[in-house]
């Protein structure tokens, strides 16, 4: 699944943002595709871009002024269109940033994570364990289960991977992997998993009642306009109930403020910013800071719901998801329950390479929380410690609790 932008900053900056051209143009081959010099500038483009507009290019990967050089032979002799995206591919996991990512994908593609990822893997002290496993999914039924500790992906020791990034990306596997062999707990046993599943949605949303709460589960449908009428719906048949839980625990793969901020806009009776963006625009020789607040504006057309709001996360709780969570907490709208969020950083922009059409997507612009804490290290005010949580769904339970 293509990663969704988590902010519509295009609408702000692209304009002012200027883009790389081929330096070689493109040239089909009999066969459809294009020759080494198109692809070696298509690879340039890419080196480029990330060298221009990514933004956590100094902290992360320096200048990346070696990227033509690490992976322009590999771009040359990649014959076939597959073999060209798992170059493209290989330089985009280079950055270790989740939400950094390829717009297609063949066998072999990473699965992206955490949208289709049933494992959070961390470090913890000297040791690789997993943080959380997704309800439902091929872990959870395998067994496998919080402050477990991970020795080998597919062969492959803990300490040869760079970062947990990466370990959580091998652990989630690539497309058409039939396995996925962990060698996990004391005894180093072998665990063989199936491929991750994808969540099947018959709804966009659903509702239940807990006695006189009502409950909001939204299922990864941020990006889609037509959740904005069906959370409507879904507040007007709970509008007798004394409190509201809205659970953000399925929406990993993140949306869209044309979305997102109406459903804020339910709760807000007044205008108020909910987050801070910044990014950096082309000067001359330099590049300038430009910044903005993220509003949220009341539906004027509909009661604001005044009650009692809990809102539930989890680390799948992704980019626009991760949002709306910082973005009712700064607005003094809700209490946030759960443990740290997927902790996708900066606000995406996609890009597309003019020889192949191959699109690509990193962080453009950084995000923050209204007290100036970067988005991606936020954590919820009732953090819920899985380690020690008992009870089928912990994290529901402390949400109850803290409705007053």
């Amino acid at each position: 699944m293509r990663l969704r932008a988590i902010f519509p900053i295009c609408a702000v900056s692209c304009a002012s943002t200027p883009q790389p051209r081929p330096s070689v143009p493109p040239t089909a081959l009999a066969q459809g595709w294009i020759d080494a010099d198109a692809r070696a500038s298509d690879l340039a483009f890419l080196c480029e871009t990330v060298r221009d507009a990514y933004v956590y290019a100094n902290a992360s990967v320096g200048a990346w002024s070696d990227c033509e050089e690490v992976w322009g032979t590999a771009a040359r002799e990649a014959v076939t269109k597959a073999g060209f995206l798992h170059v493209v591919e290989g330089a985009i996991t280079s950055l270790h940033d989740h939400h950094a990512g390829v717009g297609t994908h063949t066998d072999g593609s990473p699965v992206p994570v955490p949208t289709r990822a049933d494992l959070w893997l961390e470090t913890v002290g000297d040791d690789v364990v997993i943080t959380a496993v997704r309800p439902n999914s091929v872990a959870a039924e395998a067994g496998l289960r919080v402050g477990t500790r991970v020795t080998e992906i597919d062969g492959v020791p803990m300490d040869a991977f760079e970062t947990d990034v990466a370990r959580r990306a091998a652990a989630a596997g690539a497309r058409g992997q039939e396995v996925r062999r962990l060698r996990i707990g004391a005894d180093g046993s072998t665990l063989e998993l199936p491929p991750v599943r994808a969540p099947e949605y018959s709804a966009l949303l659903s509702t239940r009642r807990v006695g006189s709460v009502g409950v909001i589960r939204i299922h990864n449908a941020l990006g889609r306009p037509e959740l904005v009428p069906a959370f409507d719906e879904a507040l007007e048949q709970l509008a007798d109930t004394t409190a509201l839980i809205l659970d953000l625990r399925d929406t990993p793969s993140g949306g869209d403020t044309d979305v997102a901020e109406p459903i804020m806009g339910r709760f807000v009776a007044e205008e108020a910013p909910y987050q801070r963006l910044a990014w950096t625009v082309s000067a001359g020789e330099r590049r300038a800071p430009r910044g903005m607040l993220a509003l949220v504006l009341p539906r004027p057309d509909l009661p604001t719901v005044q009650g009692p709001l809990v809102v539930l996360v989890s680390r799948w709780t992704g980019s626009m998801g991760e949002g709306m969570a910082v973005g009712l907490h700064a607005l003094g709208r809700a209490t946030v329950v759960g443990t740290s969020m997927a902790g996708l950083a900066g606000a995406v922009e996609s890009f597309t390479m003019p020889a192949s059409q191959v699109s690509f997507q990193i962080p453009v612009g950084t995000i923050h929380t209204m007290d100036g804490t970067p988005r991606e290290s936020w954590t919820p005010p009732v953090l819920v410690d899985l380690t020690t949580a008992q009870g089928d769904d912990p994290i529901f339970d402390a949400g109850l609790a803290a409705l007053p």
